[in-house]
């Protein structure tokens, strides 16, 4: 249907082109009780450029398709060959025989008005933006440098604090990366190697291209139910869609490392450990009393009144050193760091709540929220702040289904 449209569309162009071959004042504007002058010749070239564009489209469907198809020789590639050197021959004819000095000058004159206007514009934008972030971008610098100054060892020790303390009451587990990599087939980990069963294959998509592996987690947080306890997940990208595999604890010993086919995509791997943090139920109906939509760092910092005063004698910007600290980032933005990989809480929805979709495709029941993350791609694939959650069926675990969410 496209195709169909792109080749009316591109006949159409054909036509306009046709009728301009015997013009020779093309670019003189005619205005009524105004002498003729010249005008622009921008028309023409985007003119050929579209043609061009909707022609390639109609013949070869994909650009993916035409940047392959091209470069090898057949009757398509011919074909294409022989229309776009014709489209183009015919409207630099059009354009030699229109244009004159005058006309050459005015276009000049007219792309440069257009292209100071689009500099002064973007010019004022980025100051409004860089005096706007000043402050902050000022306590982000004072704080990397304070937490430069922070031992690696003072780091870790705070991170014991928080992990033993918590495991004491109600926790739900957050997961930081972590430079080591464990060399066990089923440890938590962010790309690399997924674990697989030997008969498994590695998932493709309806266009026969290999899925992305994102990452993969045991599933160790005890607010689960213990039919959860101890299986692993594995999470892949296919056709923009999460493809999520649940192995049962005794099918672990099976697992072996899958590779990634030839000429797929991968994410920088690096390994994940988990940290105990206060377990927050979130609400998202604003008038129930028992939601707590305060971020994690606070929930830790109110807990710990001597972890807080530590880092009070350490920096001026608690949020921003305790957040990259907990993230393992000095990039990490305050309130960030419980954003990263989530498991044994509540979903903390950036959108509307998924309750409609997610029912146990055997039983129909209602599916348990297992654990969030945020985007682990070097290139944003899952969307401006993406976040994707993952939900299994307690009577079928087998069964996971994820969604992906973005502002």
């Amino acid at each position: 249907m496209w195709r169909a449209g792109t080749g009316v569309v591109g006949a159409l162009l054909l036509g306009i082109l046709w009728q301009q071959l015997p013009s020779t004042d093309l670019f003189i504007v005619y205005s009524r009780n105004c002498l003729p002058r010249a005008g622009v010749f921008w028309p023409t070239p985007v003119l050929c450029l579209a043609g061009i564009g909707l022609m390639s489209h109609f013949v070869w469907g994909t650009w993916a398709d035409w940047r392959a198809g091209i470069a090898r020789l057949s009757f398509r590639s011919l074909a294409w060959w022989a229309i776009a050197s014709c489209w183009i021959v015919g409207s630099t004819y059009v354009f030699v025989r229109n244009v004159s000095a005058a006309v050459a000058l005015e276009s000049l004159w007219v792309a440069g008005k257009f292209i100071l206007t689009l500099a002064l514009g973007f010019g004022a934008l980025g100051t409004i933006i860089y005096l706007a972030t000043y402050r902050a971008r000022g306590r982000h610098k004072h704080a990397k440098a304070d937490l430069a100054r922070f031992p690696e060892s003072s780091r870790l020790r705070m991170l014991t604090q928080i992990d033993q303390h918590f495991r004491r009451g109600d926790f739900q587990l957050l997961y930081r990366p972590n430079a080591s990599t464990d060399p066990a087939i089923d440890a938590a980990k962010i790309g690399g190697a997924p674990a697989a069963l030997t008969h498994e294959a590695w998932p493709k998509g309806a266009d026969g291209k290999p899925g992305l592996f994102l990452l993969q987690l045991p599933l160790t947080a005890p607010r689960l139910p213990p039919v959860w306890s101890g299986r692993l997940l594995t999470v892949f990208l296919v056709d923009h869609e999460l493809l999520i595999r649940s192995y049962a604890s005794d099918d672990r010993k099976a697992l072996v490392s899958a590779h990634d086919p030839a000429n797929a995509k991968s994410v920088r791997p690096h390994g994940l450990q988990s940290l105990a943090v206060p377990y927050i139920a979130m609400s998202s109906d604003d008038d129930d009393p028992d939601g707590d939509e305060r971020p994690v760092d606070e929930r830790i910092l109110q807990s710990m009144p001597a972890l807080r005063a530590e880092l009070e004698r350490l920096t001026r910007h608690v949020p921003y050193v305790f957040n990259a600290i907990l993230s393992g980032s000095p990039e990490t933005i305050p309130w960030a760091a419980g954003n990263l990989i989530m498991s044994g809480g509540d979903p903390d929805l950036i959108q509307g709540p998924h309750d409609a979709d997610a029912a146990c495709p055997i039983c129909q029941q209602k599916l348990r929220f297992l654990l969030q993350f945020v985007d682990v791609t070097d290139d944003h694939i899952l969307g401006d702040c993406g976040v994707g959650y993952i939900y299994g069926c307690d009577a079928h675990p087998e069964q996971c289904v994820g969604f992906v969410d973005c502002y």
